[in-house]
């Protein structure tokens, strides 16, 4: 899981490297595909098999449905934070906070799940 969220944090931290219309900057942003989104892989299929596993059957169906409302409410409210962060101190700026909160996302859940074992 922890892999998954520092590949993730790894995989945008392209975008912002990336310089322009360059090859550099295309290898940049197919690295941030490959990365990236296999990073995100990784962790949902971590972060499914361990709900599976620590909530009980009658109760997964309220689980599933309570944290995706809760992940579609952060999205909103990432999503309005980003925009205003990136009109008021450039684009750049805001995708290096997206990959600063993803690297902490990652920090907390190695810690969380040390601690569980």
């Amino acid at each position: 899981m922890t892999v998954g969220l520092v590949a993730a944090a790894l995989g945008t931290l392209c975008i912002p490297l990336a310089p322009g219309a360059t090859v550099l900057g295309a290898a940049l942003l197919v690295a941030h595909q490959i990365v990236g989104d296999g990073g995100v892989t990784l962790f949902e299929v971590h972060d499914r098999t361990l709900r599976q596993t620590l909530v009980a059957p009658e109760l997964l169906a309220r689980v599933d449905g309570g944290l995706r409302t809760l992940g579609r409410l952060a999205t909103l409210v990432g999503a309005l934070a980003g925009g205003w962060l990136a009109t008021a101190l450039g684009t750049r700026f805001a995708i290096g906070v997206m990959v600063a909160l993803l690297g902490l996302a990652a920090a907390v859940a190695h810690h969380r799940l040390r601690h569980q074992r």
